[in-house]
């Protein structure tokens, strides 16, 4: 049995897998832009992912607009001002699914139905992790002995 799960190295965020166990991992994505969510397949053969804009696009970005300068509004304090580093940035709305094929070790861009069904491993794992945190939050608050 396999365990996902996201990794920052280098200021990349990519997808790894270990045996539960921990005795072996191994990185599944190598993308161009960040990994922000992922979800197994039902079969456990795929995993499905989401990326962001491409790092270097990213980069270009925040350089072009640090030559064209800040706006006083864009920062949330006054210390932003004085270090900005630059303004924040929102997520994109609705970014790319990919597919990493395990069988394959083959990545790449999710056609229209494998997005679907990325988007309905999703909300049921979704919804298994709020019922867990739900049960245990529940349990947490219990004394024994208590009713």
């Amino acid at each position: 049995m396999w365990v996902a799960y996201l990794v920052k190295r280098n200021d990349e965020v990519q997808l790894w897998r270990s045996r539960r166990d921990g005795r072996r991992a191994e990185q599944l994505t190598h993308n161009a832009a960040d990994v922000r969510d992922f979800a197994w397949s039902e079969d456990g053969r795929r995993v499905y992912f989401t990326a962001g804009t491409p790092r270097e696009q990213l980069k270009a970005r925040e350089q072009a607009e640090a030559w064209r300068g800040y706006r006083f509004e864009d920062f949330q304090r006054v210390e932003h001002v004085i270090n900005p580093g630059y303004p924040p940035r929102a997520l994109e709305d609705n970014p790319p699914v990919w597919m990493v094929d395990l069988e394959a070790r083959a990545e790449h861009r999710a056609s229209v139905d494998e997005a679907r069904a990325f988007e309905t491993c999703a909300r049921s794992a979704t919804f298994l992790v709020r019922a867990a945190q739900n049960s245990l939050r529940f349990s947490m608050g219990r004394r024994p002995g208590r009713r």
